[in-house]
């Protein structure tokens, strides 16, 4: 007879992916390379405003992913993100993206139609190698 295989008292049979920055990479790019593949223009545009949402508010979707894994209750939304700008590079990093997909889908669609495949298979690149030179150059500027 078939049955589970025992793991240690207080740990869990499989162990949980938490989504960090590397993994929300790898997703959004290859998001990004299937609705450009499909011509989902009305799905991309909804993923750029999520990345451009991400970017003003900083309410990002690998913390919130955290925040309902571990199950914490306490209040995140605070008025001081409304007076001071504390960016870091990863929230400047979203805004760069939401920019220039922006621009490049909208403003610069005849001029700039590979620009948004270039960007998705960065992103996914960055995302398989956790080598991404524009969140290096954003640290290397200044941004924590």
């Amino acid at each position: 007879m078939m049955g589970r295989v025992p793991c240690a008292p207080g740990r869990p049979a499989f162990r949980e992916i938490e989504m960090g920055e590397r993994i929300y990479q790898l997703l959004i790019g290859t998001i990004i390379l299937l609705f450009l593949i499909l011509r989902q223009e009305q799905l991309m545009e909804a993923l750029i405003m999520i990345i451009l949402f991400e970017g003003v508010t900083n309410q990002q979707i690998t913390y919130w992913s955290k925040r309902i894994q571990r199950r914490k209750t306490r209040r995140v939304f605070r008025a001081a993100y409304l007076l001071v700008l504390k960016f870091s590079a990863s929230r400047m990093y979203r805004l760069v993206i939401g920019s220039l997909l922006f621009c490049s889908f909208f403003i610069f669609p005849e001029e700039t139609w590979y620009f948004p495949w270039f960007m998705g298979v960065m992103l996914a690149l960055s995302g398989l190698f956790n080598i991404c030179p524009m969140y290096m150059f954003l640290r290397w500027f200044g941004f924590r």
